[in-house]
């Protein structure tokens, strides 16, 4: 800008142009003031926040519902699981001991089709681009599907095993009308950690159901499939309340461990 400025100050053949580039001069050494002050401020402060070889931005894959929303199965947990290095799992506690069970799962979970946390081979589909993550977990993670996932942290919470697949757990569930995220509301009554929103098999394009669990303070929690989601720890997946029916069709209430 300074030597486009420049350029019309120089070669401008009236008034105006001169004064124009002077303004352009002028404007670019105040900005490039604003920048220099800017980075003097922060290094003053904090230098770190000005090393950008320190964050760590971890890259999203958005796939479609048809891709990550499989596997629905709800099997036996395999008792040890809960072994895992670093997983909190208590057997106990209820919905107050929920936000510390699934952080303490962050980047410690894998999702297989079928998987309980036990050893594989999983239900993979036979063929197609998933078909090669059947055969093996992980190493220090812990190998669940959506309804293993959820029943993993129940289970850890103390709350009982739902038996049977997405299907079978919401075929009686309650039915969403309306979702309020900002009081944090289905159907007029308060969310409460621990709470199920789901869709079957029948309500899917991808013809798999899908759970997730809300976990307090606006945030639900899943395991989802996709590419990414089978890579080593890449669940679970926090996300906002649903804003809507659309997609999750019912919801589960929470009960008493």
């Amino acid at each position: 800008v300074v030597m486009y400025g420049g350029f019309l100050y120089m070669v401008g053949s009236a008034v105006s142009d001169v004064k124009r580039g002077k303004k352009y001069i002028f404007d670019a050494i105040l900005g490039l003031v604003i920048i220099l002050s800017a980075y003097l401020i922060l290094q003053t402060v904090n230098p770190a926040t000005l090393k950008l070889d320190a964050i760590r931005i971890r890259q999203i894959e958005v796939v479609p519902l048809v891709e990550e929303d499989s596997g629905d199965s709800a099997g036996d947990l395999d008792p040890t699981i809960e072994k895992t290095p670093g997983v909190y799992c208590p057997r106990t506690g209820g919905a107050d001991e929920l936000p510390k069970i699934v952080q303490s799962l962050a980047e410690k979970v894998t999702y297989r089709w079928g998987g309980k946390g036990g050893s594989p081979p999983y239900p993979e589909k036979k063929s197609g681009p998933y078909a090669a993550f059947a055969n093996f977990c992980p190493p220090g993670t812990l190998c669940l599907d959506c309804s293993g996932f959820v029943n993993f942290v129940r289970s850890c919470a103390g709350f009982p095993k739902i038996s049977g697949n997405t299907t079978d757990m919401f075929q009686n569930a309650e039915k969403i009308d309306k979702i309020d995220m900002q009081n944090k509301t289905v159907n007029g009554i308060a969310l409460q950690p621990g709470d199920l929103f789901g869709y079957t098999a029948s309500e899917s394009k991808s013809g798999a159901g899908h759970v997730i669990m809300y976990v307090g303070r606006g945030r639900t929690v899943q395991s989802r499939g996709g590419k990414t989601g089978r890579q080593p720890g890449a669940n679970p997946v926090f996300s906002p309340i649903p804003s809507d029916n659309k997609t999750y069709k019912h919801i589960l209430r929470v009960q008493a461990p």
